[in-house]
């Protein structure tokens, strides 16, 4: 589960502390349901009567991912014990594989949440979960004003498809904006950037170097615009964290920087 990099110290990435024991106690109350013959080692304390009988894969995979999701994300607050008891359940998670059962392993990352919300509930956690109103994180001084207004709000909330979705919306708005075009998507971008008669200017044309930077820039906006924009605003469905939207915007970033300081020629 890897880190943004950065220059100096590590980022810590705001959290909402109230998402997080709201998330915790969604999770634990999911899990007799996930996994329902955990209920049997409450009888019998022991593991060899949780079996995968009435277990549903596909809420299993999902449950899961959220748990990691969320112990990544509680993680980078930089907390000790947040990042213990992340390292708790990777270990977990490598033994299970040696378990006659995924139950038992829904049951045991379920006493780990447990153990995380108690934490929170004890207030000895508090300061390391930064609220949403806090003092920017140092990766947030990275994005453009445009990113910021439109997703930062998002993103700090969790809700990272939104953030993502709004910061590459404001990227094609940006490109809108100085060209007066109406258009959409590859029309807009190859309209905007066409080298043969371009509306915004990023480089020299005068130079096969800047030629080069013109067309290569176009490309860039299509694969944002295929591979970004358009799947996160046609489906609710999605792999993202507070890691990945961070990066998202900050890509978005220097995209609506590029576009900032290019050369309008109308």
């Amino acid at each position: 589960m890897g880190r943004i990099p950065c220059a100096g110290a590590e980022p810590k990435l705001s959290m909402n502390r109230h998402k997080a024991k709201s998330d915790l106690e969604r999770l634990i109350a999911e899990a007799p349901r996930v996994a329902p013959s955990i209920s049997r080692f409450k009888e019998s304390n022991n593991y060899g009567a949780v079996t995968d009988e009435n277990l549903d894969t596909q809420s299993f995979l999902r449950w899961r991912v959220e748990v990691e999701t969320l112990l990544e994300e509680m993680a980078h607050s930089h907390a000790a014990a947040f990042e213990k008891l992340e390292n708790e359940y990777l270990e977990l998670r490598e033994r299970a594989k040696r378990f006659h059962s995924r139950s038992i392993l829904v049951h045991m990352t379920m006493e780990i949440l447990e153990s995380t919300l108690q934490l929170i509930n004890s207030g000895t956690a508090e300061s390391a979960l930064e609220y949403n109103e806090g003092p920017a994180s140092a990766w947030e001084e990275l994005l453009h004003p445009s990113v910021r207004a439109s997703a930062l709000r998002q993103h700090r909330d969790g809700h990272w498809r939104d953030a993502v979705l709004n910061a590459f919306i404001a990227v094609f708005d940006l490109v809108r904006s100085r060209t007066g075009l109406e258009l959409d998507g590859e029309g807009l971008i190859t309209r905007a950037f066409s080298v043969d008669r371009p509306l915004l200017v990023v480089a020299d044309l005068g130079t096969e170097s800047g030629r080069n930077d013109q067309v290569g820039f176009m490309p860039m906006l299509q694969g944002v615009y295929r591979g970004i924009r358009s799947p996160k605003a046609h489906s609710l469905q999605h792999d993202l964290t507070a890691i990945k939207s961070a990066q998202y915007l900050v890509l978005a970033s220097l995209l609506a920087r590029r576009i900032e300081g290019a050369e309008a020629t109308e």
